[in-house]
């Protein structure tokens, strides 16, 4: 199914608020995923002869993608530099976010946080997330809308938002998640963080359509491969990240589907074999059952939410 097809308007508001209504990381993908199973069509649009059993998405979708495009064409670029936390080890370049389930812990609220598995802290700093979440959404919807119409306004849009979050000297974000998933009084930043980016698989899957727009400039496009090779070298290389690959659930999983795609993006063929190879050698034989059930989700609190979203990736 074309990736294009899934985006629905969100909140209006370029400045994501604190009880923001957007999908969470998990919603996000699992919807697609229902989509994807619904529907296992591809070439359908753009170019490709329509095939009279297979309904066209392009012209069912279009009014929806338009509708959504049309409002984030008023929506400036909102990236990691608009926001910070008192609680972030790093600088206003850097990605930030907090662990979900971590709290204060009510004998000594200034110390350690603690954990209560399954329950959200509200009171987390989210907002590094939210943008990025927005970027997914956005990017790509001005980028179908592009495709349908050939207008080039949705494109030189889509384009202003990627220049602002991965070129921009004074905008972008740092190439890495050093300090995500953090946990206030324990650590400045976990492996587990790097699931935060599976939101920008969608981003890289758009830049090819921007490229034959005119609306990325040659040198940009560059740029933009260079911030994700260099993105790749961290998620390969760092103790981070390298714990974030061994990880035998839904984490390793996002991981490899991440190296897998920005791999593509950026020529890498290396990664790509490597990223076909462990998925057939250890994602699959570690993760899922001859019955089909993922058993390392089964171990954690909301197990069918996890299951779910392992599926969708």
């Amino acid at each position: 199914m074309k990736w294009w097809l899934r985006y629905l308007p969100v909140a209006a508001s370029p400045i994501p608020r604190k009880r923001w209504t957007s999908p969470t990381r998990r919603e996000f993908c699992v919807s697609a995923a229902f989509a994807a199973a619904a529907l296992r069509v591809t070439g359908l649009a753009f170019g490709t002869e329509p095939k009279p059993d297979i309904p066209d998405l392009a012209k069912m979708d279009r009014e929806r993608i338009l509708r959504a495009a049309d409002g984030y064409l008023h929506e400036l670029p909102v990236t990691v530099t608009a926001f910070s936390s008192p609680r972030s080890a790093g600088g206003p370049h850097d990605y930030f976010s907090e662990g979900d389930y971590w709290w204060p812990d009510p004998p000594n609220p200034s110390g350690p946080y603690v954990r209560r598995d399954g329950m959200s802290n509200p009171d987390n700093f989210t907002a590094h997330r939210h943008a990025l979440i927005r970027l997914s959404l956005q990017v790509p919807a001005l980028t179908a809308a592009w495709l349908l119409t050939r207008d080039t306004r949705y494109a030189a849009h889509a384009a202003k938002h990627l220049r602002a979050w991965f070129l921009d000297p004074a905008t972008l974000m740092r190439p890495n998640l050093q300090y995500s998933q953090a946990i206030h009084g324990v650590t400045t930043g976990r492996g587990t963080g790097i699931i935060d980016t599976i939101h920008l698989v969608e981003v890289v899957r758009s830049i090819p359509f921007l490229e034959e727009s005119g609306s990325l400039s040659p040198p940009q496009i560059r740029g933009l491969r260079a911030w994700f090779d260099a993105y790749m070298d961290w998620m390969t290389t760092s103790k981070n990240g390298k714990e974030e690959r061994d990880a035998k659930n839904n984490h390793g999983t996002c991981w490899l589907m991440q190296v897998s795609e920005f791999a593509a993006f950026t020529a890498n063929r290396e990664l790509t074999e490597f990223s076909r190879r462990r998925f057939k050698e250890v994602q699959v034989p570690e993760q899922i059952a001859a019955n089909g059930s993922f058993p390392p989700e089964s171990l954690v609190a909301r197990s069918r939410t996890a299951t779910a979203f392992s599926t969708s990736t």
